[in-house]
């Protein structure tokens, strides 16, 4: 039975200043003393369920492929086009959740996204308006994270949120809506076959942490 005094009870329960010293000096001593085959064991792996109390997932998405303008020239991507986009959501992505547990789960969507922010007439020509590029993440159809968007040129990104989950199977997808070539967009009317970059996402990695219940 372990003892947490070395000193017998007092009659009157009264200590002394150096009761409590003496005992912790004895006891790191005897600690100290101890041979690795009388310490207590070291937990590993055995003792541990997997997955019991969280889970992650990453992946590498890279770049959209859902709409890939052909027409473009050597040194643009297969992109989003002023001629094949009608400002559709574009899926970027789409990973599965297996066997989630249900708890809080938090998605993170990083990568790079480019927009030709050449600016367009409005209908009434009464000012201009600049393209952009929306993006959000969605787990079984509900938006879980969105940015209002990239506005010009070349820049990276990281949008992030969080989700209560039931235990099952979930699927997460990367979208990504731009608004269209207008009727008065100087980009509307290509000169003979070539075709112009609107949009483009790449380098899209996710990732998710779920803190099950």
């Amino acid at each position: 039975m372990k003892r947490w005094t070395r000193h017998e009870p007092r009659t009157d329960h009264l200590v002394d200043v150096d009761q409590f010293n003496t005992e912790q000096v004895a006891h790191r001593g005897s600690m100290a003393s101890l041979d690795r085959t009388q310490l207590p064991p070291l937990p590993g792996v055995s003792v541990f369920v997997p997955e019991a109390v969280h889970d992650m997932w990453l992946s590498d998405e890279d770049e959209q492929t859902e709409v890939r303008g052909l027409g473009v020239n050597s040194e643009q991507w297969l992109s989003i086009t002023t001629r094949n986009y009608s400002g559709q959501a574009v899926e970027c992505g789409s990973i599965t959740l297996n066997d989630h547990k249900g708890g809080m789960t938090y998605v993170e969507w990083s990568g790079a996204g480019y927009v030709n922010a050449m600016s367009l007439l409005s209908v009434n020509n009464d000012g201009t308006m600049e393209k952009r590029i929306r993006l959000r993440v969605l787990v079984n159809g509900i938006v879980v994270a969105h940015s209002e968007g990239l506005l010009q040129g070349l820049e990276s990104f990281r949008i992030f949120g969080t989700v209560f989950l039931p235990p099952g199977n979930h699927t997460l997808q990367l979208q990504a809506v731009g608004l269209p070539v207008g009727d008065d967009d100087p980009l509307s009317n290509d000169a003979g076959t070539s075709t112009i970059m609107l949009y483009h996402i790449i380098n899209s990695t996710v990732f998710v942490f779920a803190r099950y219940r």
